[in-house]
């Protein structure tokens, strides 16, 4: 196809298309309006456009700069989430798939409908439309998705289908601008009648800009409503959060109350309060009984405790400071689950140190920040409220 008229000039274009696909590639993800969609893909024409001229020849240079575009996104952390692949396998099956798209689209106008600007016949631009834009565009998208669902972590099959319509909707309107754009930029082939170049790059970049600002303003409403959602949500959890802590520091103060009126408090009449609390508030994971003493007292506390219990129970966790008291988990309900925490000394913690050494304890229950339970098998994230006795 005689297009060029030196091979200088022809090699001159060869790289620049090669070059335009990566960049337009990244340019293009670069100004997203969300992680998840490019409602224009320019590469996509410029593929076919290269593959129609060039035809095999192409190939090499395609492929490299689809390679390089998706392994170079990915790098990016601002666009983790894009339709590209994070491995170079994944990224070796979406360019096969803009190579083949290409290719076919490419064999349709060079065998059968010829030239976008030099149409035969009326019919033929529906053709094109219907057939190397809709149709043909189908094969990338299907590809690559199929290689994102099924080797990258952050993709689901159930989300197949919905991200192959973004691909191919992105595909369709990127060959249907760039195809006419870029071949009214070339020059003119011998024998080839005249065509309104200057007009047909103003209505493909107004088609541009105007299918990108209608996707960015409608992405801008989404992302307000999307907020507003999230608000209200936001407000939901932190009101339930509240009325569960005001349940706990009830339920916290209540059982301190039993505790401090009665002297005789013992393992029964702790495990007879605790049960009815934790059966009102199934929210809460445990009530325990922290008892203070000496370090000279911790040999009395274990024997204490290995009577109540019937099993040897070790006083776990060595005072942070040498004249640190000891404040020992001495009962806790429900037993069963929590029975690694029976022994453990709340103040060999720095966390949990530093909650009961808050002059505010005095007055009110003080809780530690987020911190994991030691009674757990498996780390879970939790709070304890400590209430004075």
């Amino acid at each position: 196809m005689k297009i060029f008229a030196s091979t200088s000039q022809s090699i001159i274009f060869y790289i620049l298309f090669a070059l335009a696909y990566y960049l337009l590639g990244v340019g293009l993800t670069a100004f997203a309006f969300n992680s998840q969609i490019v409602p224009i893909w320019l590469p996509a024409g410029i593929a076919l456009v290269g593959c129609y001229i060039w035809w095999w020849r192409f190939i090499p240079p395609l492929f490299a700069a689809a390679i390089a575009f998706n392994l170079n996104i990915f790098d990016n952390s601002a666009h983790e989430i894009m339709l590209v692949g994070n491995t170079f396998t994944q990224a070796i099956y979406i360019a096969l798939g803009v190579i083949i798209q290409a290719m076919v689209g490419a064999a349709i106008l060079r065998y059968w409908l010829g030239n976008p600007l030099y149409f035969r016949k009326r019919k033929y631009i529906a053709y094109f439309i219907a057939v190397v834009a809709v149709l043909v565009s189908l094969l990338s998208s299907n590809i690559g998705v199929f290689a994102l669902s099924n080797f990258n972590p952050l993709y689901s099959i159930e989300d197949h289908w919905l991200h192959v319509i973004y691909w191919w909707l992105g595909d369709i309107l990127g060959v249907l601008i760039a195809s006419p754009f870029l071949l009214s930029l070339l020059p003119k082939a011998p024998g080839q009648r005249k065509v309104l170049a200057f007009e047909t790059i103003a209505v493909c970049s107004i088609l541009f800009i105007s299918v990108a600002l209608t996707a960015q303003i409608y992405e801008r409403e989404n992302s307000k409503n999307t907020i507003k959602i999230a608000e209200r949500e936001v407000e939901v959890i932190e009101n339930s959060l509240y009325r569960y802590i005001n349940q706990s520091i009830i339920a916290v103060q209540s059982l301190a109350s039993q505790v401090q009126s009665s002297p005789e408090f013992n393992e029964q009449d702790f495990y007879a309060s605790a049960n009815k609390l934790l059966e009102k508030h199934s929210f809460i994971k445990a009530l325990s009984w922290n008892v203070q003493i000496t370090q000279a007292q911790r040999q009395t506390l274990s024997n204490t405790m290995s009577t109540i219990y019937r099993q040897n129970i070790n006083i776990v966790g060595d005072p942070l400071e040498d004249d640190d008291p000891l404040v020992v988990v001495k009962y806790i309900a429900p037993l069963e689950s929590n029975q690694k925490a029976v022994g453990f000394n709340v103040y060999s913690n720095p966390d949990r140190k530093t909650s009961l050494q808050n002059p505010a304890i005095k007055y009110l229950p003080i809780s530690t920040k987020i911190i994991q339970l030691v009674q757990t098998k498996t780390p879970t994230p939790a709070y304890l409220l400590f209430a004075p006795v």
